[in-house]
């Protein structure tokens, strides 16, 4: 579905249905357009990050390369691609070959608005060939572009060969993240070599990241916090709908029988569980079957739900980033939402315990162990929340008093 002679305002009004853009969107957009710059755009959690690459799609002749970190996040798009009438098409390692070579058909026909790729697929040589001879790219999204950081929360090693693509591709670089410090963002920029030919030089958007609509809890953790989980969900609506982060699968499975126990709709979600069983209980709260997903970290990129009512984490996350993005599933309808964190010098000590463990490389761990140290500062402050969080992301609040978190309301202990 091509608009090459419709305004991005007509676009945006048929195939998504808004009349008007959120902030920095619409620049984004044009500088997109143009084709002459490679682009950065950070955006709020949750807020209009896919929309900023999506429409332009559709708008110029060829294929947009969308390079994405996770194959769920993958589906998902193109599955909302296609019911917004959008081709959309996926190549990773689960299709087969048959499949491959539809989908590379496509491609050599201009038949394709939007190819989702992981960097393992496109990096690999035979491929990368057939797109320097055969395809006609609009530009490449690098989607969740933090990962190529080992900076970032959520580094993912292929990410950091992406900038071959442009021995192959002649196209801009756009590249999206929505929980980037100063350090993830100049790491992203350089990796990418964002801005740095003589063709394309680099243009920044960013977005506000307040979320307005979350109040930030934090309280003391008594106990193994489940009293107090049972607390904050019975705060809310009978149905409405919310997710509780844990530290340890074991942790999740024996939580989420707990909450089952006591009668809510509760189920788990980690990477111990079968692929097959978390689609289904994906499907399950998408539907509203479902009303509290139990997760560790597994339930992160690519979730998108839009009335999601609060989010608790049982244990204090690794970093602030981390923090930021799993609190960004909340409130994504903009309707008042609410995060809760229990903190306890215990889960602190662990965590410590378990980064040791399993970190190896001394510079990263120094790195993971700074990042864990500002979110603990995060937690045990009596500064307001909002104000550490934009702070932490090179941000200023108006106000030193939010009015919507718990160090900055007088609310009663949990």
């Amino acid at each position: 579905m091509k608009f090459l002679n419709k305004d991005k305002f007509e676009v945006l009004k048929e195939v998504w249905g808004y009349d008007s853009f959120r902030e920095n969107q619409e620049e984004a957009i044009t500088a997109i357009l143009k084709r002459d710059k490679d682009v950065l755009f950070i955006a709020k959690t949750g807020l209009g990050k896919s929309l900023v690459f999506q429409l332009p799609s559709l708008m110029l002749p060829g294929v947009t390369v969308v390079i994405s970190p996770l194959l769920s996040l993958m589906s998902d798009q193109v599955s909302n691609a296609d019911f917004k009438g959008i081709s959309a098409a996926t190549y990773n390692s689960t299709i087969g070959k048959k499949e491959k070579r539809i989908i590379l058909h496509k491609l050599e026909n201009n038949e394709l608005d939007l190819l989702y790729i992981a960097p393992e697929s496109i990096l690999n040589a035979e491929l990368l060939e057939f797109f320097k001879d055969k395809v006609e790219v609009n530009f490449v999204a690098i989607d969740e572009a933090h990962c190529t950081s080992a900076y970032g929360h959520d580094f993912r090693p292929k990410y950091k060969q992406i900038a071959v693509l442009r021995e192959f591709i002649s196209a801009p670089f756009v590249a999206l993240t929505a929980t980037a410090d100063s350090k993830t963002v100049t790491d992203v920029k350089e990796i990418l070599k964002l801005g740095t030919t003589s063709k394309y030089k680099l243009e920044e958007f960013s977005q506000n990241l307040d979320r307005p609509s979350i109040f930030y809890n934090v309280f003391p953790k008594i106990g193994n916090g489940y009293k107090q989980v049972i607390s904050f969900i019975n705060q809310h609506d009978k149905n409405d709908t919310g997710i509780v982060y844990c530290l340890t699968k074991a942790s999740v499975d024996d939580l989420s029988k707990f909450l089952y126990r006591q009668g809510y709709k509760a189920k788990a979600y980690h990477a111990g569980v079968s692929n097959k069983d978390r689609d289904k209980v994906l499907t399950q709260w998408m539907n509203d079957e479902v009303d509290i997903i139990v997760a560790t970290i597994a339930f992160g990129m690519g979730i998108d739900y839009p009335s999601v009512r609060y989010v608790i984490h049982l244990n204090i996350p690794t970093s602030l980033e981390g923090y930021v993005q799993e609190v960004g599933r909340a409130s994504r309808d903009g309707l008042p939402s609410k995060a809760y964190l229990l903190y306890d010098p215990k889960d602190s000590n662990l965590i410590k315990w378990m980064l040791k463990k399993t970190i190896t490389n001394p510079a990263n761990l120094t790195l993971r162990l700074s990042k864990f140290s500002k979110m603990s500062k995060f937690a045990t402050s009596n500064d307001c929340y909002r104000k550490q969080i934009l702070t932490y992301f090179n941000q200023k609040q108006k106000n030193d008093n939010c009015n919507s978190c718990s160090n900055c309301v007088e609310i009663k202990k949990v």
